[in-house]
C-alpha cells in the first residue's frame, strides 16, 4: 500500500486527478465521529467524482456517487483539514481519508470493479 498526504494547495488538482483515476469504482463512505461507531453513508455505489469548491473563505470537498437519478448522491464535507490517500500497488483498491480536525473523519473506500472487490483496510 502506498500512502500520500495531499498538500492543501494541491487539493483542487488532486480531486480532478483522483476523479479521473477512480471514476466508476465501487465506493463505500464511512463517517466516523469520535468514539461513536462508524456510520455508512454510501454503500457500494459507483464513485463519480470529487471536487473542491470555495464557499465563502472556506474549502468544501464534494464527493459524488451513483448512476441512476434514484441513486445519485453527493456528500458535502465542510472545512476538511487534511486529505490522505492509501492505494494498492496493483490498482485494485484505494482509500481517501478526510480528517475534519475535530476528531471526526470520513473514509472513502474504493474497489476497482475490473480487478477485485476487497476494500483497503484503514
Amino acid at each position: 500500500m502506498k500512502t500520500s498526504l495531499i498538500d492543501e494547495h494541491k487539493w483542487k488538482a488532486f480531486a480532478e486527478a483522483f476523479t479521473r483515476s477512480h471514476n466508476g469504482w465501487l465506493a463505500t463512505l464511512e463517517l466516523r465521529e469520535g468514539d461513536a461507531p462508524a456510520r455508512v453513508a454510501v454503500d457500494e455505489l459507483p464513485f463519480r467524482g470529487a471536487t473542491i469548491e470555495k464557499r465563502g473563505l472556506r474549502e468544501t470537498l464534494v464527493l459524488m456517487f451513483g448512476d441512476d437519478a434514484e441513486e445519485h448522491f453527493a456528500h458535502i464535507i465542510e472545512q476538511p483539514r487534511a486529505l490522505k490517500t492509501i492505494e494498492a500497488e496493483d490498482f485494485s483498491e484505494a482509500s481517501l481519508v478526510i480528517d475534519l480536525g475535530d476528531g471526526s473523519s470520513c473514509i472513502l473506500e474504493l474497489s476497482n470493479p475490473l480487478i477485485g472487490d476487497d476494500f483497503a483496510e484503514v
